[in-house]
């Protein structure tokens, strides 16, 4: 979402950002506070935006992760700041280490339609964007939602990740389950396999158009590679052998765990190799069940910066494979590990290795030969042209986004 509101605070008189989750540090998300730059962008929780409902406004306060570096962006007393990052700490401790409190359900319960149709009002929106992953029964979108449709203001979802399957395991069935059902008035696709996908689930195919990805458009990676923090850790490592990253997906899918498992353990023990994991980043979880002394687990660097570490990327279902593509590193993908087609397999944009042997096979020979590599970019090119972009020249998937959601906002 965060190139979409960049491209739109060149254009617009103003736009809020609110999170709906109030753990997210949205005011040490560096996309963020490079947003925020525009003096038009404005961002915070969405549970503290109203002042005038008093109990509601100190709830929201309290449960919202606000660090101590809040008043740079809000213009809000220092001495509030302290003493409210202070008592939220103890509160949230008590709310949900010993409590246990759905929170979600309590922001359903306190910021209700009434309390949503009072900040609609008094803002007037011209329309809502939602990420793809909220639904009714997350936080209080349900009442957001009857209040959008109640005021006839237009509601549009944008897509995060990008699914890469030619066709999906049943373990997404849930996902393509809320995005029929919870559909919002407009839902921007990310290609025409998931489109397909969706509409053989039952999905209304109107107001469904595939705009390309925002993400990873030439405008938006410059950006990125401009504001991205720098992380010291990666300057340690040893640069003389094959510099690996292998990046988590957090859940099986429809992978083979033990395979995986075997897999990193026997390439960690590899003396050529460099080996760093990436947890999946929503959930920072791992499938290993024990982590070898000899493996780097990057809990808190960058995947970019990880993937421009590196000098070999090992994915299987994550979008970030992509970005390993885009800065034109080899990309290896470890077929063996599960039972799916995945697209960019179909247009021959990867090195494609069929057991552990062959994976240990094209290792070495990326460290005896470090250009090497089996994929040609016209491949490459191919797929990101047609999946990623859907056909659309780079530089116009920014403005394909403004145009539709400015045709479609309520003036």
């Amino acid at each position: 979402m965060a190139p979409v509101i960049w491209k739109f605070g060149e254009i617009r008189e103003e736009i809020r950002v609110y999170s709906l989750n109030p753990n997210n540090d949205i005011f040490n998300d560096y996309r963020l506070k490079f947003l925020i730059n525009n003096r038009q962008i404005k961002l915070d929780y969405l549970y503290t935006s109203n002042s005038s409902k008093l109990f509601s406004f100190l709830f929201g306060n309290l449960i919202c992760k606000y660090g101590l570096n809040t008043h740079k962006y809000l213009l809000t007393n220092i001495i509030f700041v302290y003493v409210r990052w202070f008592i939220s700490k103890i509160f949230r401790f008590l709310l949900y280490r010993i409590f246990r409190i759905n929170i979600s359900h309590v922001i359903s319960k306190i910021y209700d339609f009434d309390w949503v149709e009072d900040i609609l009002i008094k803002n007037k929106p011209s329309i809502l964007i939602f990420d793809h992953a909220s639904h009714p029964k997350l936080y209080n979108v349900g009442s957001i939602l009857k209040v959008a449709k109640k005021m006839k203001i237009p509601t549009i979802d944008i897509p995060h990740g990008i699914p890469l399957f030619v066709e999906h395991p049943h373990q997404w069935d849930k996902a393509k389950k809320n995005l029929v059902a919870f559909k919002k008035d407009h839902t921007v696709l990310h290609h025409k396999w998931w489109k397909k996908e969706l509409i053989e689930f039952g999905l209304d195919p109107k107001n469904t158009p595939i705009l390309g990805s925002p993400r990873f458009c030439k405008d938006w990676v410059k950006i990125i590679n401009e504001i991205l923090p720098y992380d010291d850790s990666l300057n340690n490592m040893n640069n003389e052998k094959l510099k690996v990253v292998y990046m988590e997906m957090g859940g099986t899918n429809d992978a083979n765990a033990e395979i995986i498992e075997d897999t990193i353990k026997r390439i960690s023990e590899l003396d050529f190799i460099n080996l760093i994991i990436k947890p999946q980043t929503r959930s920072n979880r791992l499938l290993l069940r024990e982590n070898p002394d000899n493996i780097y687990i990057a809990r808190n660097e960058n995947s970019v910066n990880l993937v421009k570490w590196a000098d070999v990327v090992l994915v299987l279902f994550s979008s970030i494979m992509i970005e390993a593509l885009i800065q034109k590193k080899t990309y290896i993908y470890p077929k063996y590990m599960h039972d799916g087609e995945m697209i960019y397999e179909e247009y021959g944009a990867c090195w494609t290795v069929n057991s552990y042997k062959e994976l240990e096979m094209a290792l070495l020979k990326k460290y005896k030969k470090r250009n090497y590599q089996p994929y040609s970019n016209d491949n490459v090119n191919q797929f990101l042209n047609e999946a990623i972009f859907n056909g659309f020249v780079q530089k116009d998937i920014l403005n394909n986004y403004v145009d539709y959601i400015s045709d479609i906002a309520k003036y």
